[in-house]
Formats: structure tokens, C-alpha cells, sequence
């Protein structure tokens, strides 16, 4: 098998992997969906159950305020029409029980026959002089209304700023006297629309209004007031109920905004109940904490985190045993490869060896006995071509070191001395060089530093600047004065062929220690 052919078959298993992977994070995310959307719905329902508890506990709360009030109205029977100390008469247990309670009046009905007298008792009951007043405290007079006063004759807690109603005509301002009045035709409790409070700019009031009757003459109200954080008590955020925005929706007069918590603004859709109040009816508006849509959000996206890190786990394992079983057949195929060269590398070794035998044996019938010289040149060139062929097919290499090349033509003997670093050369550079040394070694022999015993050669080469520079430098007795006039193969072959073919310079020349040779080639040597 070729190394390059890859067995298709884990594709279409890794493909299939993954698309089960994506059916399986598609099916998880409709679960976590589905999952998610249900604890929305329970958390829904948990608040909708909170709001109508939440509004149930505001209903008794209110209607027990109502009942309190009609009890206490019931209760007081003054002995006179204006009288201070008064209100003591209602029992103090009954106060105590009603629980925050603003401000508690005795506001009876005043003719103009009444208005010579009552002024007296009001000045003694506020400890001060008083006159009848109106709304923005405007100076008001029996003779001057058509109808009897419904006036504040006494307040309890009797403070200072309490006191300072004392007087005032509460059926001479709209508010007030639109309670007022229904109280009157319906002989029922009955709740003003919101009030500013003068002592706490800001904040808002409710007074309920009761008849009180002698026999069956109106003879006055009992008002008691109430702040209406009062009235919520613990209504509100409360358990999975976050804020709350009470209006007044009416009937008749005033209405508005009575209680807003201070982060209104930014919740989100709320559910509304309705309650009623003194005959009034108000709207209270609940918003569920964000936090807990925060907290299932979270939920849900961390959920779909971990199957996206559990799918991409799993992806990745997938992708790495695919991959190893696909470098695996690589490697077994490039095994089969490897092994398939080496038988022809084997063979090819073999053939060459051949050839060069065939070489040999034909110019040893051609040249004979006539040229003998010419022979064993012939033979030693053809057997350094040997050499090379034997480095590189041996082991099927595809590079052969400098050292290597030159231990293979040069004899081992003392004589010789190597120096240089261990360059890999490539092979279309190994035959050219294993030429040089073998021309160069044979000519020493002959000629040269190693035809005598006290001769020496020195080969070194090092790289400079990309290039290898070697240098072949022969030391003898007897050295020539110069290079002979005659220019043979071996001297063509060092100066110009091997050059040409290292793509370098060679140059050949006669010193006074002997024959030297220097060349240079760049290193790695470039493909020609």
C-alpha cells in the first residue's frame, strides 16, 4: 500500500461520530429547553401563589382596619358636643389592637348656632386661640356656609403639630369631604383617596371615616389616619415577591400613586391584584426579583457549557484516535514502501556493480597488454565510482559524510592527517568527490608526499559562510618547483570538472612544502 492511500473508512466513522455528537448536544439542548422553560413556569406559578397570598394577607389586614374603625365609632358616645378628653372614653385596648395608627380625631358637626360656643372649647382643646379654617388654613365663618362644618375638635397623639388642626374644616376640602359625604350615604367606613403628609413631605396618608351617630342623628366622624407603609406591613418583599406599586383606581375623587418600592423602574413585567379599602378600590402591582430568572438563566447556561465542553471532549478524542489510526496505516505503509526500496536499491547496487565489472572486463580486452598505465586508471576511477555507488545504496542513504568518503579512498596509515567538522553530503555530490580524492590519493601514490616513507598530506575543511572550504595540502622532501606543462585527465578532472559539478572553484597548485589542492563549494550543494 502506497503511503499517500489512506483507507477512507475512518472519515465516514469520524463523520458519523460527529453527527451523532451533534444529535446528541441538539437532543440535550431541547431537554435543558424544555427543563429550563418548565422551572420558569414553576417559579411563575411559586410567585403567582405568593402574590395571592401576599394580596390575601393585604385584604385582612385592610378589612380588619375597617372593622376596627366601625368598632371604635360604635364605641364613643361623647357626653357633649365638644368636650376635651373625649376620645379617652374609647377604650385604650381598642388603639392599642388597630397597631399604627397615624393620628386618631373627633370631628363633629358644627352649626352656626354651635359657633359662638365650640370656638372656646377648641382654642382649650389646641391650647391656643383658634379660629375656624379651611384649606391653606383660609379663615372660615358659620354665617358665611350653607351647610353645617364637619370640624377637627380634638387628635390624639396630642402633639404640637397635631394641635395645630385643631379647627380645621375637613367638608371644606375635596378630599376630605368626598369620604365625608359617602360615609354619610352609605353609614359605612369609608377611605380618602392618597394625602400629602405636611410633617413628612413625600410620603403619603389614607383616613378612614366613620359615622357616628346619636340614636339616629349624624352628630360627627371618627377619622383615624394611616401612613401607607403602614398599611403594607409585611406584605411586601417578601419570599419570591419582589416589589410592589400600589394606585388608588377610585371611585370618585383624588386617586394616584400611593407606594412605589425605590427599584421599580427597572423590573420587568408585573402581576397585578386588586384590593378593597374603605370603599375604594386599589391596585397593587407585584414584580418577581430578577434574580431568580438570573439564577435559572445561569442554571440552564451552565448546563449547556458543560455539554458543549462534554461534546468538544469527546470531539477531540474522536479526532485523536481517528488520527492515530490514520498515521498508523501511514506508517505500515510507508513500512511496505521502505521495505520495497530497499529490495531495489538492492538490486539496482547489484546491476551497477555489474556494469562496472562489464566496464572493466571490456577495457581489459580493448587496451590489452599495449597500455597497461592507462588500465589502472581506468580500473581505480571505475572503482571510486564503485565506492560511491556502495556509500549511498548501503543503508539506501541519501547523503554520505565527507570523512566517510575520504576514509574510503585514502589508505589508513600515519601519514595522513584529517581535520574538519562531520558534513553530510548529498548524493549528486558524493561521486564527483570520491573522483577528487581518488584522483588526488593516486597521484600522491605515485608521485606525490605518500610515494615516500617520510612524505605527509594534511586534508582540512571547515564551512565559512554557507561554503565548504577543504584544502588538500601534500608535504615531501623532494617537491617540484612547479606543476607539470602537460595537463592529463586527472588534472582536467580536479580543476575543472569536479568544480563545475559542486558548483564551486577548484585550483591546483605546486608550494615548497608540495602539491596542494584547494576547493570551494557552497554547502548544502544545490540541486543542478
Amino acid at each position: 500500500m502506497r503511503p499517500d492511500i489512506v483507507d477512507p473508512k475512518p472519515v465516514w466513522a469520524t463523520s458519523l461520530w460527529l453527527w451523532l455528537g451533534i444529535t446528541i448536544l441538539v437532543i440535550s439542548f431541547a431537554v435543558g429547553f424544555r427543563e429550563y422553560r418548565e422551572a420558569q413556569a414553576l417559579n411563575r406559578i411559586k410567585f403567582e401563589r405568593a402574590v395571592d397570598s401576599s394580596a390575601s394577607t393585604l385584604r385582612i389586614s385592610l378589612r380588619m382596619r375597617e372593622s376596627i374603625t366601625e368598632a371604635a365609632a360604635a364605641a364613643y358616645r361623647p357626653a357633649a358636643l365638644l368636650f376635651d378628653g373625649e376620645l379617652e372614653t374609647i377604650d385604650e385596648r381598642l388603639l392599642d389592637y388597630i397597631g399604627n395608627v397615624y393620628s386618631f380625631v373627633w370631628a363633629p358637626l358644627i352649626t352656626p348656632a354651635d359657633q359662638a360656643s365650640a370656638v372656646p372649647v377648641l382654642a382649650e382643646n389646641a391650647g391656643r386661640p383658634v379660629q375656624l379654617f379651611g384649606g391653606q388654613r383660609r379663615s372660615l365663618t358659620l354665617a358665611e356656609q350653607s351647610k353645617p362644618l364637619v370640624v377637627i375638635a380634638d387628635i390624639i397623639p396630642r402633639t404640637y403639630a397635631n394641635r395645630s388642626s385643631i379647627g380645621l374644616a375637613l367638608n371644606s376640602m375635596p378630599i376630605p369631604s368626598a369620604a365625608l359625604a359617602d360615609a354619610r350615604k352609605s353609614g359605612r367606613v369609608t377611605a380618602t383617596a392618597p394625602l400629602s403628609l405636611v410633617q413628612l413631605p413625600g410620603e403619603k396618608s389614607v383616613v378612614l371615616y366613620a359615622p357616628v351617630r346619636d340614636q339616629r342623628s349624624l352628630i360627627g366622624y371618627i377619622g383615624i389616619s394611616y401612613r401607607v407603609k403602614d398599611l403594607l406591613g409585611g406584605v411586601q418583599e417578601s419570599g419570591p415577591i419582589g416589589l410592589l406599586r400600589i394606585s388608588d383606581v377610585g371611585p370618585g375623587t383624588g386617586g394616584g400613586l400611593l407606594f412605589e418600592s425605590d427599584s421599580w423602574a427597572p423590573m420587568r413585567a408585573a402581576s397585578t391584584r386588586q384590593v378593597k379599602f374603605g370603599g375604594r378600590i386599589w391596585e397593587v402591582a407585584y414584580a418577581r426579583p430578577e434574580r431568580d430568572d438570573a439564577a435559572i438563566q445561569r442554571g440552564f447556561a451552565a448546563g449547556m457549557a458543560a455539554m458543549l465542553l462534554l461534546l468538544a471532549i469527546v470531539g477531540i478524542a474522536l479526532y485523536l484516535i481517528d488520527r492515530n489510526r490514520r498515521l498508523q496505516q501511514a506508517l505500515i505503509a510507508h513500512g511496505e514502501a521502505e521495505e520495497q526500496l530497499k529490495i531495489i536499491a538492492g538490486e539496482l547496487a547489484h546491476r551497477v556493480k555489474n556494469a562496472y565489472m562489464v566496464a572493466l572486463a571490456l577495457a581489459s580486452q580493448t587496451l590489452g597488454r599495449d597500455d597497461q598505465e592507462g588500465l589502472r586508471s581506468f580500473s581505480g576511477r571505475m572503482r571510486a565510482l564503485a565506492k560511491a555507488a556502495d556509500a549511498l545504496t548501503d543503508g539506501r542513504q541519501q547523503s554520505a559524510s565527507l570523512r566517510t568518503v575520504l576514509e574510503a579512498e585514502l589508505p589508513a596509515s600515519d601519514q595522513i592527517a584529517c581535520n574538519g567538522p562531520d558534513i553530510s553530503m548529498p548524493a549528486d555530490a558524493v561521486q564527483n568527490i570520491h573522483l577528487m580524492f581518488h584522483e588526488l590519493a593516486t597521484n600522491a601514490a605515485k608521485h606525490g608526499a605518500l610515494a615516500t616513507a617520510d612524505g605527509r598530506v594534511r586534508v582540512d575543511w571547515q564551512l565559512i559562510d554557507g561554503s565548504v572550504n577543504l584544502v588538500w595540502q601534500e608535504v615531501c622532501a623532494s617537491a617540484p618547483a612547479d606543476l607539470p606543462s602537460q595537463k592529463g585527465f586527472g588534472r582536467s578532472l580536479l580543476e575543472t570538472m569536479v568544480p563545475e559539478q559542486l558548483h564551486g572553484t577548484g585550483e591546483l597548485s605546486m608550494t615548497a612544502e608540495g602539491l596542494r589542492y584547494a576547493i570551494r563549494f557552497p554547502f548544502p550543494h544545490p540541486v543542478p
